[in-house]
């Protein structure tokens, strides 16, 4: 696809009204393995299909493999389920170890998987956050005609967004981050407030308290002498003097 034919990609403050937005994205595990990755997102694991940020996908095949690799200093590990949706590619689907769950799931099972997509080694895995056996052929093709309207409905429609909208998003950012900002500043406000009330007060010297007095009562004869001779006038006499 040429640079000219490449649909708009959005700032990151615009996903929110993408249709595949916090969406389980019912995908081909050969689409998965053909998503993109563009400069600026590889933090947030987005992966776009056109201009479309995909995370969260949702596979359905069958088991064709399961590993185990573990980490013999922390019996942690993760257990890895190789899965075949006969798309033409195979992805990894992993979980982390130790864990009771997905037991009954074995080598030939038909899987539904819903997951956050990574990569490892520059190939794409799914990180699975729910996994569960299909039960009969009728509910395997209900998910194969769900993901087929997800295609026709989403995938293959342009998402095109006016630049009102645009310009409504990032007003909507930059006043999100101007809130976050005079909170992360009260915050701080707060807790060095908090810090400075722990330490124990300085002691006062008996001469640097002789002087302070000193001070005070200095401020106050003046004061007296300027409200006799008139030079306060009007500024006091509602207090009396």
């Amino acid at each position: 696809m040429s640079d000219a034919s490449r649909p708009e990609l959005y700032p990151r403050y615009c996903f929110h009204l993408s249709p595949t937005d916090n969406a389980w994205c019912l995908l081909r595990t050969s689409e998965i393995h053909h998503l993109e990755q563009h400069a600026g997102f590889e933090g947030e694991n987005f992966y776009f299909y056109k201009n479309l940020p995909i995370k969260w996908v949702r596979i359905v095949g069958v088991v064709v493999e399961i590993n185990e690799y573990r980490n013999e200093a922390s019996e942690s590990g993760r257990r890895v389920y190789i899965v075949d949706d006969s798309s033409g590619a195979c992805i990894e689907a992993l979980v982390c170890t130790p864990t009771a769950l997905y037991q009954e799931i074995d080598v030939g099972s038909v899987v539904d998987v819903k997951g956050r997509l990574s990569a490892f080694r520059d190939e794409k895995q799914i990180k699975i956050e729910k996994m569960g056996s299909v039960q009969s052929t009728a509910e395997e093709l209900a998910l194969w005609e769900k993901r087929a309207k997800f295609r026709r409905e989403v995938l293959d429609r342009p998402w095109v967004l006016c630049k009102r909208d645009i310009r409504r998003c990032r007003r909507e950012a930059e006043t999100s981050e101007a809130d976050a900002e005079r909170k992360r500043k009260r915050l701080k406000a707060i807790t060095e407030g908090v810090g400075r009330q722990a330490q124990p007060p300085k002691k006062q010297t008996a001469a640097a308290a002789k002087d302070k007095n000193k001070t005070r009562s200095d401020v106050a004869a003046d004061l007296k002498d300027m409200i006799r001779n008139g030079a306060m006038t009007g500024k006091y006499n509602a207090l009396g003097l």
